[in-house]
């Protein structure tokens, strides 16, 4: 903008804009009236800025322009103007409920029963962090839901949230699981070498705090540099809304290649320790539940690329992955 418009024009551009925008002085009558969209439009073209398109202009002041110009007006837009249906937001919500009432129930029974020698074994403070991470990691799904249909502002703050609940859930969930297996490993070792030594909670939850660490100091430079937005393009007379910034990829390769090399070594981890005493066979549901996420997550960021063009569908696709990789 600093190469098309100086600063000396900028200025002048504005104050000749609310001139005429203040030329009326409250009386409609006065002049041509401005109502919200050509306030708009005029603001645009003092920057230099193209006009809002039709498809724009419609969402953002389909309900004035359908007063002022005749409901027939925005009609030859709608139906090219593709929104999530309103059913994807009570789908997303009904399925946050149940994680959490399941994370809930999980976590209550554990409590209860956190005297018992399966449960001691099972080490409840990893299963407090899995049922905590699910819950937010099931979270996403709320914020899957929200288009511009709620507004601009909803639909920006959904696209930025989605994946600090993504992310901040999986390494919960995943940093539990694995600190959970490590522990197991590490008794054993212990004891086929015949040497007596107490393995900690604290020892094998170092790793699960430096990966959630991590989650969050990527998320953080992502909001801080370039968060997501939600963005319009308008193409072959469609109108088709997205998440998208200009450098997501740069934060969103690193995040998703970290969490495949987490499935991937957490897999092998849990396929190791198979055969271990009957008492400690979690192990092997904890193998069963990685290598499903990883199945998932190998067949389904390409089936998202190829549904990116049917909102709906997209939703259940990726409501689809974050329940794989949700464990209780």
């Amino acid at each position: 903008l600093h190469d098309r418009l100086s600063v000396d024009e900028f200025a002048a551009r504005a104050a000749g804009l609310w001139a005429a925008l203040n030329a009326c002085g409250g009386r409609r009558s006065a002049c041509a009236p401005l109502d919200g969209l050509e306030q708009h439009q005029a603001y645009r073209r003092s920057l230099l800025l193209d006009d809002l398109t039709p498809f724009e202009a419609c969402a953002l002041y389909g309900d004035a322009l359908d007063a002022t110009r005749g409901p027939a007006y925005c009609a030859a837009f709608h139906d090219a103007i593709h929104r999530l249906p309103k059913w994807t937001r009570v789908l997303g919500g009904s399925l946050f409920a149940a994680v959490a009432a399941a994370a809930g129930a999980a976590a209550a029974w554990t409590r209860r029963h956190r005297g018992h020698r399966v449960v001691v074994n099972a080490q409840p403070t990893f299963l407090y962090l899995v049922a905590g991470g699910s819950v937010v990691q099931a979270g996403a799904m709320l914020f899957l839901g929200v288009d511009d249909r709620y507004g601009a502002a909803a639909a920006d703050v959904a696209c930025a949230a989605a994946p600090w609940c993504y992310g901040v859930g999986f390494a919960l969930v995943f940093g539990a699981l694995a600190a959970k297996t490590e522990r197991v490993r590490r008794v054993f070792a212990h004891g086929r070498s015949l040497r007596k030594r107490v393995v900690t909670v604290r020892e094998t939850l170092a790793p699960a705090v430096a990966l959630v660490a991590l989650e969050v100091a990527v998320l953080a430079a992502w909001t801080a540099a370039d968060p997501l937005r939600y963005r319009r393009v308008d193409s072959g007379g469609d109108s088709r809304g997205r998440c998208a910034s200009e450098t997501s990829w740069s934060f969103m390769g690193p995040i998703l290649g970290l969490h495949l090399v987490c499935l991937v070594w957490g897999t092998s981890a849990a396929y190791r320790v198979r055969d271990l005493d009957p008492e400690y066979q979690e192990a092997s549901y904890i193998f069963a539940a990685l290598y499903v996420s990883l199945q998932v997550a190998l067949l389904g960021v390409p089936v998202l690329f190829l549904v990116a063009k049917y909102p709906a569908v997209d939703f259940l696709v990726r409501c689809v992955m974050l329940l794989s990789l949700i464990h209780i």
